[in-house]
């Protein structure tokens, strides 16, 4: 038996005995036996009140480290990504240099290889970065899995404390339910509206990328159609191409840049949103315990 059990037995046994003797009236009988039914209620409330706190701390813990693995595991994604571009920006800067050291009359043949070269290359990119949209899809479908299961898991708990506090203070702990239910699905509708945005703003990212990759197409083969008659204009064109190679690479790292940016805030978001609901969680537990002291 607990410590704090045993005291409580101990002064009821105590107050028992010195009660007994002048028990012989019916209010004497009322009082002794409020006395020891409100000694049981404070030793329920007391346990109720252990299992909450160290399931909250269980959750907590849970929470920080999936956090902190999946942004592990994003940084890493987002290095590795980059040691491929500069891979593959050293592979075609070599490839030009031999190009130009190459005769006049090659020159067409080379140009040929380079846009089949640079189709594989766009294409290997998109491929890359359909990947790495799904990887992120997959993410955020186990972190909405998990949450669910979090949310399950506490309307469980609080239907079962639910069930103990009506045996025990009536019904005042259905008004306290109620309150809570109602608050999980305001967080749950608030969840639902950040993962629309989200969605909202990928396919959105994925129309610019289209557009951008269908654009510099029908440059590659407007570029193709013309004939280089001058060896001029043939320079002129490899710079263009060489330009426009350039604000392709910056307009991907710009794109890199916005969504680590967006990433990072999403997560600062998702943090701030669990911690206000823990806030709430412990404001609502001490106005019961002040409405159990008060009791």
């Amino acid at each position: 038996m607990p410590p704090y059990k045993q005291q409580f037995a101990a002064a009821i046994a105590a107050l028992d005995a010195s009660l007994r003797p002048r028990a012989q009236q019916h209010e004497l009988k009322d009082l002794l036996l409020r006395v020891r039914f409100s000694c049981y209620v404070w030793l329920v409330q007391q346990r109720i009140l252990g299992l909450q706190q160290q399931q909250q701390q269980q959750q907590q813990q849970q929470q920080q480290q999936q956090q902190q693995q999946q942004q592990q595991h994003q940084f890493y994604e987002l290095h590795q990504m980059q040691q491929l571009q500069q891979q593959q920006q050293q592979q075609q800067q070599q490839h030009q240099q031999q190009q130009h050291q190459q005769q006049h009359h090659q020159q067409q043949q080379h140009q040929q290889q380079q846009h089949q070269q640079q189709q594989h290359q766009h294409h290997h990119h998109q491929q890359q970065q359909h990947q790495q949209q799904q990887h992120q899809q997959h993410q955020q479908q186990q972190h909405h899995q998990q949450q669910q299961q979090q949310q399950q898991q506490q309307q469980q708990q609080q239907e079962r404390m639910h069930g103990c506090l009506l045996l025990c203070v009536g019904d005042s702990g259905c008004r306290e339910t109620e309150t809570q239910r109602e608050r999980q699905k305001e967080t749950e509708i608030d969840r639902e509206r950040q993962r629309k945005t989200e969605k909202d703003r990928e396919r959105e990212t994925e129309g610019d990328r289209e557009r951008e990759t269908a654009r510099d197409n029908k440059r590659h083969k407007e570029t193709e159609t013309e004939t280089a008659g001058d060896s001029d204009r043939d320079r002129d064109r490899e710079r263009q191409r060489e330009r426009d190679r350039e604000r392709e690479r910056e307009r991907e790292r710009e794109r890199e840049r916005r969504d680590s940016k967006t990433h990072i805030k999403l997560c600062q978001q998702q943090q701030q949103q669990q911690q206000q609901h823990q806030q709430e969680q412990e404001q609502q537990q001490q106005q019961q315990e002040q409405q159990q002291q008060l009791q």
